[in-house]
């Protein structure tokens, strides 16, 4: 019987043909930093796109009433990515915003990526604001 038996294997490297080459040792975080060429979220690990609760993104208010902001990326992708930002009743192309108290349901005038290393949003509100952001660069 093999009921609760566990069979691990580690410090295995597939390649393709019949030459070997030298075993590559990477770090999480190298691993980590090569998949956010690809895809980026702000959410924390495991949180999908569209879960209601707060974003891990906080803007504070401005007088100007514009509710624009820029950030970088923890890496450059590997293109121009489409941009996807919800509140945190995790509705898309909505922010929330706090008036005397957090509110959903403020749209969202741009997100969009400035290049391949930096995003922007554009909130029109002089609020503080409140988003999750997820930048998808795939092939």
């Amino acid at each position: 019987s093999t009921d609760g038996r566990v069979w691990s294997i580690t410090g295995v490297q597939l390649e393709l043909g019949s030459t070997a080459t030298p075993f590559e040792h990477r770090t999480i975080h190298d691993d980590l930093l090569k998949c956010q060429r690809y895809f980026f979220k702000s959410a924390d690990y495991g949180t999908s796109i569209g879960t209601a609760e707060m974003g891990n993104i906080i803007v504070g208010g401005r007088s100007s009433g514009k509710g624009e902001e820029s950030w970088l990326l923890p890496v450059s992708m590997r293109t121009t990515g489409t941009v996807t930002v919800h509140d945190s009743a995790g509705t898309s192309a909505k922010f929330s915003y706090y008036s005397g108290g957090w509110q959903t349901g403020g749209g969202v005038s741009s997100a969009s990526m400035q290049g391949e290393g930096m995003w922007s949003i554009n909130c029109g509100t002089s609020h503080t604001f409140n988003v999750h952001v997820y930048i998808d660069a795939e092939l």
